[in-house]
């Protein structure tokens, strides 16, 4: 059976302490991450699946994750988004491959069902965009800036949004060319619609390229070339027997969803402990997530605890999930001395 490598949104934001979600330890997961990579012998793993935390400003008042977090993470044009571990190191060992997602859990499509986003490059070649800002500036449309905070967009759409902090208008995003960047003003246009107020978006097209690529597999490491459906290439019939090395940002987060979406597709998971980190929520807080959601993501944010928890101790108690230390795998990785195998061996296609 095939062997997975799962590297969770190890990606600046949350791994480089200048990110906007720093979890703590995030800067030594990053560096053991890198190293692990280069211990792991050329025929340990099959596929090298890189997750990327995806959240173009267009859609991101529209998503829950803007109430418990509302500043902005992971945005796709900017450092943050950005991979901190090589994923080039398995490049020579394994098919690598990379998926964006726009929710803790990689197995959901997008979280947001109000966005539209309309034809390619419309603005610019098909359309004057000064005739476009016209229009709607006939309609007496309020400027948002791509950059404000949530209370500014809440104060423009009156505070449209659901219990789960989301925005529940309908929201059109019009890309534009992007050799027409700096000379568009990028946006929110805030308009009177006849179930309250709409959002008409104004988007460089490579911030839209990655977001309909949320949910599918890619090769590319930008992710603006996302021909692959997830779910047909790790199928459920694939991933039944596999292993899968589980490593990544955050434990209880993430990690947990990723974790959680390979054992119910019947994989067994390893997970390495000190290549993921967790964000302690705290007592109170944890209770009011698990409260709204019905997950408990615990009060510590530790792998240890986090196994503990309802929904993986028969998982634990199955054995069809452990936790081990990277040398420890690798030790016993070494003593098994697998048979050299092709490199495209039992890859997803």
């Amino acid at each position: 059976m095939a062997v997975i490598l799962h590297v969770t949104d190890m990606q600046g934001d949350f791994g480089a302490q200048d990110g906007v979600l720093y979890v703590p330890g995030g800067t030594d997961v990053t560096r053991k991450i890198n190293d692990f990579m280069d211990a792991l012998p050329s025929n340990a793993v099959d596929v090298a699946v890189f997750t990327y935390d995806t959240h173009p400003w267009f859609s991101y008042f529209s998503s829950p994750e803007c109430l418990p977090f509302p500043a902005i993470h992971c945005e796709q044009d900017k450092k943050g988004w950005q991979l901190v571990v090589d994923a080039g190191k398995m490049t020579s060992k394994a098919q690598v491959v990379y998926a964006p997602k726009e929710t803790f859990d990689v197995w959901q499509d997008k979280a947001t069902s109000n966005v539209d986003v309309k034809t390619r490059g419309t603005i610019g070649s098909n359309m004057s965009y000064m005739q476009f800002l016209q229009d709607l500036q006939n309609k007496g449309a309020t400027f948002v800036d791509r950059a404000a905070d949530r209370a500014t967009f809440g104060k423009a759409v009156d505070w449209d949004f659901d219990k789960d902090g989301a925005f529940t208008g309908k929201v059109t995003v019009w890309p534009y060319e992007a050799q027409f960047a700096g000379k568009i003003k990028e946006g929110f246009y805030v308009v009177d619609g006849e179930n309250g107020k709409e959002v008409v978006a104004i988007a460089n097209e490579n911030l839209v390229k990655v977001y309909n690529n949320v949910g599918k597999i890619t090769t590319d490491a930008a992710c603006f070339d996302g021909r692959m459906a997830r779910d047909s290439f790790l199928s459920d019939d694939y991933l039944a027997g596999c292993t899968v090395i589980m490593t990544g940002l955050a434990s209880n987060f993430c990690v947990h969803d990723a974790l959680k979406g390979y054992l119910e597709r019947g994989a067994k998971v390893v997970v390495i402990e000190d290549l993921v980190a967790g964000i302690p929520n705290g007592v109170d807080a944890q209770k009011a997530i698990e409260g709204l959601t019905g997950v408990d993501r615990t009060a510590t944010g530790d792998i240890r605890d986090v196994l503990k928890t309802r929904h993986f101790e028969n998982y634990v108690i199955t054995g069809q999930v452990e936790l081990t230390s990277a040398a420890d795998f690798l030790e016993r990785y070494n003593k098994v001395a697998p048979t050299p195998v092709a490199a495209n061996r039992n890859t997803p296609k």
